[in-house]
């Protein structure tokens, strides 16, 4: 009886598969790609998810901190377990102007890729801005003139910064740079060069202090009819 039971058994299912072979396969097909879509979402929300810990755990920045991940740079304005909303500042990667936009990025970019972070609060970072310049006979002189101008824009805070950056190296037991303001340049091509300025800045007036040394710098080479 048990014999004849599992040969009518095998028997149907021969049929069934005979009558139905390529609907069960477009089945089986529609629940694969079924199961490999929820594979790759659940996939993205575990890496939001361990990204979010990772960045709880570790305190990697909070509300106001400034964050670079690849091209998009901003100031945090709101995180939590799954993502993190920036206000975007640009455009391009030397610009510290705020565009009005908010990003929002998973937390799954700080497991994945390389970012750097900008703490908040009142204190100072060395920064570097580039300003363009023709590669002439007076590139020195605009040199020196950029110097001075620096030199002017930090004076009131310079003392402050010193001792703030001075400190924050030894702590983190690293070398202490120059923090003194410099300039200098690159040639980009036989007729355009670049100086780049790195200066001590407060990190609340970033963008006020690169505007203050621009204009500073072109008055005075419009003094001295360098433009």
């Amino acid at each position: 009886m048990r014999v004849a039971r599992t040969l009518t058994f095998l028997i149907l299912a021969l049929i069934f598969m005979l009558m139905w072979g390529e609907e069960l396969r477009s089945l089986a097909i529609s629940l694969a790609a079924v199961a490999v879509a929820l594979v790759i979402a659940l996939k993205e929300v575990m890496m939001s998810v361990i990204g979010g810990f990772v960045k709880a755990s570790y305190k990697l920045f909070e509300v106001g901190d400034r964050i670079t991940v690849g091209e998009i740079r901003g100031e945090v304005v709101d995180h939590n377990l799954y993502m993190t909303t920036l206000f975007e500042i640009g455009p391009g990667s030397v610009s510290n102007q705020f565009t009005g936009r908010q990003v929002k990025i998973p937390n799954s970019v700080f497991i994945t890729s390389n970012f750097a972070i900008t703490p908040a609060g009142n204190h100072f970072t060395l920064h570097i801005m580039i300003i363009p310049v023709s590669l002439d006979k007076n590139l020195f002189v605009k040199q020196e003139i950029l110097k001075k101008c620096a030199e002017a824009v930090c004076a009131p805070y310079f003392p402050i910064a010193e001792e703030y950056i001075t400190k924050m190296c030894l702590k983190q037991a690293v070398p202490i740079p120059e923090i003194k303001p410099r300039v200098f340049y690159q040639t980009k091509t036989p007729e355009r060069a670049e100086f780049h300025v790195r200066i001590p800045v407060p990190f609340k007036t970033m963008a006020k202090t690169e505007n203050k040394l621009q204009d500073m710098y072109l008055s005075e080479l419009f003094k001295k009819d360098l433009g």
